[in-house]
């Protein structure tokens, strides 16, 4: 190999290492482990030592979702995996990019989500639904806020990785 370092697929690392995203770090010094997360997969595909910092594998820190509640890693993974894809380098993107996805995540969460959830009423859901902008997100958290009530984990993880992922892939414009 001439010196460089092999990167590998996130489905060869995965395959490697137990075949899904796992909750928590498990980092040691005695090898690789047999289980990862997302930022441990990136480092392990990087060929870089096993580590979940987001400064040391250049991503973004998806650990909050990566160990969220989801019903079974086998859920999780094809999602995580999505997420992962769209995230790779993220660190790296130019600030304005940066601040753009940013701005679509918290857009989509109100839009894509908190629209979703049971018991609020018919103009809260099309205000959250319709917020395009900081201003109509603020509009509509106010409205929702007072009438939140949970919907099934997975489908609010679910929503969410779609949000994130969505964000990330949408070009960035003047």
């Amino acid at each position: 190999m001439n010196g460089e370092i092999e990167v590998k697929t996130i489905e060869e690392v995965l395959a490697e290492h137990g075949g899904v995203f796992a909750f928590g770090s498990h980092c040691s010094k005695n090898g690789p482990p047999a289980e990862c997360c997302i930022l441990e997969m990136e480092a392990l595909r990087l060929g870089i030592p096993c580590t979940d910092k987001p400064e040391l594998v250049r991503m973004w820190d998806l650990r909050s979702i990566n160990d969220a509640p989801w019903s079974s890693r086998e859920v999780a993974t094809p999602h995580l995996l999505r997420m992962h894809s769209a995230y790779v380098g993220s660190m790296d993107w130019t600030e304005e990019k940066q601040r753009c996805v940013l701005e679509r995540i918290l857009i989509g969460s109100v839009s894509r989500i908190i629209s979703k959830f049971a018991g609020l009423p018919k103009d809260v859901v099309e205000k959250c639904k319709s917020a395009r902008t900081a201003l109509d997100l603020a509009s509509a958290l106010h409205l929702a806020s007072a009438r939140v009530f949970p919907i099934a984990c997975d489908e609010a993880l679910v929503l969410m990785v779609d949000v994130w992922v969505d964000a990330a892939s949408e070009p960035v414009l003047p």
